[in-house]
């Protein structure tokens, strides 16, 4: 429940669900399972006022630790949300690097269902630096087109969204 609460992108229920999650292993004896509720946890935290930097570094080491060797699944959503945790953070350089790292795990390891949720952090952090508005709406469009051709309309949906808060004007920093 709690992946899915992030990927719905709702950091509230998320943080719920990876709890309840996390409390019914609290020794982290299920690695394979814990790894991924202490990792939404990370993302829900950051997105929630929390210490968005010290969660995306705890994101970090989850990933890098459990799940790349041996590889699990959904690798290149995690480096997605880590993304946006950096983003959250301020840290620009380091959300690119890990939506770099995403996009490497697509084509790697062609874990594809979760291409629309990263061309979507793509765009936000396109928009956080300030990129013409017409480049960040391009690659929100991508993520919306794409979506739907894969039947991920939840990212579709997120794009939708996203777009709606787009305006002509440039970002002020």
């Amino acid at each position: 429940m709690a992946r899915a609460e992030a990927e719905i992108g709702d950091p509230v229920r998320a943080l719920r669900a990876a709890e309840r999650g996390i409390a019914a292993d609290p020794h982290f004896s299920f690695v394979f399972l814990g790894t991924y509720q202490r990792l939404v946890r990370c993302w829900a935290l950051a997105l929630t006022g929390g210490d968005p930097a010290g969660a995306a570094a705890e994101a970090e080491r989850l990933i890098a630790t459990n799940l790349l060797d041996p590889t699990r699944a959904s690798i290149a959503i995690f480096y997605g949300h880590l993304g946006e945790m950096w983003l959250v953070a301020g840290a620009l350089d380091k959300a690119a690097a890990a939506l770099d790292r995403a996009d490497a795990c697509l084509d790697l390891y062609d874990q594809r269902f979760g291409e629309g949720l990263i061309l979507l952090h793509r765009a936000r952090l396109l928009h956080a630096r300030g990129e013409p508005i017409a480049e960040v709406r391009a690659v929100a469009e991508r993520c919306r087109r794409l979506s739907t051709e894969r039947g991920t309309h939840l990212f579709a949906r997120r794009a939708e969204e996203f777009l709606a808060t787009l305006d002509d004007r440039p970002v002020v920093h």
